[in-house]
């Protein structure tokens, strides 16, 4: 799993947590400290959510248009006559 993937899980987890009162975070037997640490991943992730994917089309995995639209766009001329002549 990556961090990105976890970051979207720790979202729809808490979405569902607050839609559906029966799935209620408990912190029972928890330490102050773990529900601080909770509430600090929560922020966390809500903030860079989106910067976490961004940085992951940058280094790979799966990219979006955007990024293919680009790679089509930097092809160079004779590039793309090379692969058009081996098709």
């Amino acid at each position: 799993m990556t961090l990105r993937e976890f970051a979207e899980a720790l979202r729809l987890t808490v979405e569902h947590m607050e839609k559906d009162p029966s799935l209620r975070l408990t912190f029972r037997g928890l330490t102050d400290e773990a529900k601080a640490a909770w509430e600090v991943a929560i922020q966390f992730f809500d903030t860079n959510e989106k910067a976490l994917n961004e940085i992951r089309k940058d280094i790979g995995g799966h990219f979006g248009q955007k990024a293919a639209l680009n790679a089509i766009a930097m092809l160079l001329p004779e590039a793309y006559r090379q692969y058009r002549s081996r098709a």
